[in-house]
């Protein structure tokens, strides 16, 4: 699998079909409505606990978040040789280092053996090291912001023979 990480927007069809590294194409020179984008799914502060459900876990209401991850399971499913790597985030606010790293692996094991559950099948997703409070996608200064860093996203793969 080769990786490519671009947030939660990234050009597959046509790095799948040049071949390119992402550090080698230009926006430019793609052709228009190639992107796709997965989604990212939101947690309450320091869930989940250990033994958590994802229905208890996630912040805000369970049938967004669930809408949104089959919205990326459908994407997976119906897109030959796109894979995803799981990974999991936390804000500074709720915690620090190893316990950081910790949170951010139980949110995507959640999310990655709901994905399973969903018949995404194993070969197509992996696990990522976890991100800690490491890449904040906002400031952290508000809630709200706080609420934006917790969580799990999915970055694009491109799976070698194109399954």
């Amino acid at each position: 699998m080769t990786k490519i990480v671009c947030g939660i927007t990234a050009w597959f069809f046509a790095v799948a079909t040049t071949g390119c590294a992402k550090s080698e194409l230009q926006r430019e020179s793609l052709p228009p409505l190639t992107s796709i984008e997965l989604n990212r799914v939101h947690f309450k502060a320091g869930h989940p606990m250990p033994g958590e459900s994802l229905d208890s876990a996630v912040l805000g209401p369970i049938d967004k978040q669930l809408s949104l991850l089959k919205e990326n399971v459908a994407l997976l499913l119906n897109t030959p040789g796109l894979g995803a790597e799981v990974i999991g985030f936390s804000d500074v606010n709720e915690c620090s280092g190893a316990e950081c790293r910790s949170l951010s692996s139980r949110r995507a094991q959640l999310v990655y053996r709901w994905l399973l559950d969903q018949s995404v099948p194993a070969s197509k997703i992996k696990m990522g090291e976890p991100g800690g409070s490491d890449w904040p996608v906002d400031n952290g200064v508000s809630e709200q912001s706080r609420e934006k860093n917790r969580r799990v996203q999915l970055e694009f793969l491109i799976l070698e023979g194109g399954h």
